[in-house]
């Protein structure tokens, strides 16, 4: 297996979950955690009414709640699918065992941030839940900083 690849696809991943981490600050700064409290529908559908209501369209993703909400759910699911499907793809190569062990910290850090995040929002976001997720993201941007700098400086086995 091409180190470089897996470097490569960690570095993504790096991105994504910063997006990612950005879109939950428009969260928070929008209260956009307290429209709609269930998962996996917005209220009763998937995508919620408003989704994109504002002209220009980009702006819905800066100043609406509702889009600011979908999209941080939409960020973070794909996110952690992602991250699940990164586990499986690089834990069966021939790859060192603290690699290995590292792979294991971002998948666990980044189930944990998902739960984290759907109980806050369930939950109607305690200050405690909330503080939580917030720190969750950032143990989850170091466990995958330390993972890509750990590959970068891997020599193939």
């Amino acid at each position: 297996m091409d180190i470089d690849k897996l470097t490569g696809k960690s570095l993504m991943l790096l991105v994504l979950v910063i997006i990612t981490m950005v879109s939950g600050g428009f969260v928070a700064g929008l209260k956009a955690g307290l429209i709609y409290n269930t998962f996996l529908l917005m209220g009763d559908t998937l995508i919620a009414p408003g989704v994109y209501f504002l002209s220009p369209w980009y702006l819905s993703a800066l100043e609406d709640a509702v889009t600011v909400q979908f999209n941080h759910r939409l960020l973070a699911l794909t996110s952690v699918f992602l991250i699940v499907g990164f586990y499986f793809y690089s834990h069966k190569l021939d790859l060192p065992s603290q690699t290995k062990n590292l792979l294991i910290l971002v998948l666990f850090a980044g189930i944990v941030q998902v739960g984290l995040g759907i109980s806050t929002l369930l939950l109607r976001v305690p200050v405690v839940l909330g503080a939580s997720h917030q720190a969750g993201a950032l143990i989850l941007l170091s466990s995958l900083l330390l993972l890509h700098h750990h590959l970068k400086n891997t020599k193939p086995v």
